[in-house]
Order: C-alpha cells, then sequence, then structure tokens
C-alpha cells in the first residue's frame, strides 16, 4: 500500500526536516541499504553518509541453547522493526495480506517472523 494524502505528505516534510537538522550534527550518516542512502541523498547532498547492511547474526543469537533458525528454516523472512509505528505495521499487514501469499506458492514451507518492540494488536 502505498501512503498518500494531507497527513502523509506532512509527515514526509517533517521527517526530511529532522533528517536535515539531525545529519548535520553528525560526522556522517549511516544507512542499511544504498536504495535508503539514495533517498536521504535527496534532501541532504552535503553531507557524508555510509552504507551497512545488516541482518542477524544466527551465531550469536540463540534459545534454550540451541540455534534460533536451525538450517530446515532457512526459508524465514524476518521483518525487524518497531512495531508501534504506523508505517510497519501497515507493512506488515500488507506483506501478509499481498505478498507472503505469493512468495509461498513457489517457496513451500516458508515463514515469516515479525521482529520488534511493542507490537500493535494488529500485528498480533
Amino acid at each position: 500500500m502505498v501512503l498518500s494524502g494531507p497527513v502523509y505528505s506532512m509527515e514526509v516534510k517533517r521527517l526530511g526536516h529532522y533528517e536535515k537538522t539531525v545529519a548535520r550534527k553528525f560526522a556522517q550518516s549511516v544507512f542499511i541499504s544504498s536504495e535508503e542512502t539514495q533517498l536521504f541523498r535527496r534532501r541532504v547532498t552535503d553531507r557524508p553518509v555510509a552504507v551497512i547492511p545488516h541482518g542477524v547474526d544466527l551465531d550469536f543469537f540463540h534459545r534454550n541453547g540451541t540455534a534460533y533458525i536451525k538450517d530446515s528454516h532457512k526459508r524465514t523472512i524476518v521483518f525487524a522493526a518497531a512495531m508501534d509505528y504506523f508505517p510497519n505495521i501497515d507493512e506488515v499487514q500488507n506483506f501478509c495480506q499481498n505478498i507472503l501469499p505469493r512468495i509461498a506458492e513457489s517457496v513451500p514451507g516458508v515463514s515469516f517472523a515479525i521482529v520488534g518492540r511493542k507490537p500493535d494488536r494488529k500485528v498480533l
């Protein structure tokens, strides 16, 4: 779902202003993807940026003394974010309703894990 309307426009402007302000307070801005960096560059062109992809270190995170995700579960898609934030809630709902079923057609046994603080009731 693509968000639009006056509230979304206001949020985009506020976030853009905030990003500019914060970028000038630090030596460098760090992002998790080149796409995210490109979006930032549309607003802030004169500050250093770096891309550091993120992921989950399966050797570090364990449950009950064994690896949380074993080889048989390599078909797990993880959405990691604050789950009390509307855009994340909206995207998880959209993913579950429209995208995951299409993936499941071609990837048997795929699962989806939502990882984040304060999950909204719509996510639960």
